[in-house]
């Protein structure tokens, strides 16, 4: 299917934009290169993405050093008639997770639309990093669902509001480049999220939540480096 889609948008699709009829110096690999490099030369988008790695990173360790730990260390109980071991805790959490979000996301939104989107973000970072570190760390179930709720939470504030303000960055005329590079972040937040295994077998888990908070600290400070010289503005209804 790769080579299909390759032949037919080599050999069938022709460009219909009018108006700015693009040059061979503007196609190719060269060129796309060019436009990466200049999406990478701006250092308050690079910072801004940086931020995201970190803040992602966090999350993808769920699947990573939070399963590992819940599995091996999460002493099996009885809540409601069931057995719940690590890995049965580990759905239940995600699924709390779900669950909030798909239930308070659009109130939630409703309700930062009139506020600043900078220290929503951050609280939303800070509570995120929070939430996390706890999963990272407790083996104590009521605790590991507060928690939850309360990374949900930072989630739901962190996620639109971060929206807002990376198309602040963006200038319109190289969209598509950065929106390119702004996509790797989640790429590259795997990489470091899957670290936390070998780290986490060395420093085990009070330095496991230690890292995770360190890693919201960590895009707060990126992010709102980037931010310096961008003028705020409220969360639109669409972000």
């Amino acid at each position: 299917m790769s080579v299909l889609t390759f032949w037919l948008s080599w050999t069938r699709m022709t460009e219909t934009r009018t108006g700015a009829p693009a040059t061979r110096s503007e196609m190719g690999l060269p060129a796309l290169l060019r436009s990466y490099a200049a999406v990478v030369s701006d250092r308050r988008f690079l910072l801004f993405t940086l931020g995201g790695i970190a803040v992602l990173s966090i999350e993808f360790s769920r699947s990573n050093w939070i399963a590992v730990h819940l599995a091996e260390h999460f002493h099996s109980q009885l809540v409601l008639g069931a057995l719940i071991n690590g890995v049965r805790a580990s759905s239940v959490l995600v699924g709390l997770n779900t669950l909030l979000i798909v239930a308070l996301t659009a109130p939630v939104t409703r309700w930062i639309q009139a506020r600043v989107p900078r220290p929503m973000m951050n609280l939303g970072f800070a509570l995120f990093a929070l939430g996390f570190s706890v999963l990272a760390f407790s083996t104590n179930l009521p605790a590991l669902l507060i928690a939850s709720v309360v990374l949900s939470m930072g989630e739901m504030l962190y996620v639109p509001t971060r929206q807002a303000l990376l198309a602040d960055l963006i200038p319109g005329e190289r969209r598509g480049a950065y929106l390119a590079v702004n996509g790797q972040v989640f790429t590259l937040a795997k990489w470091v999220a899957a670290l936390g295994l070998p780290i986490g077998a060395v420093l085990g888990a009070p330095g496991m939540a230690a890292i995770v908070l360190g890693l919201g600290v960590l895009g707060i400070l990126l992010t709102s480096l980037a931010l310096l010289q961008v003028p705020g503005r409220r969360v639109s209804p669409s972000a």
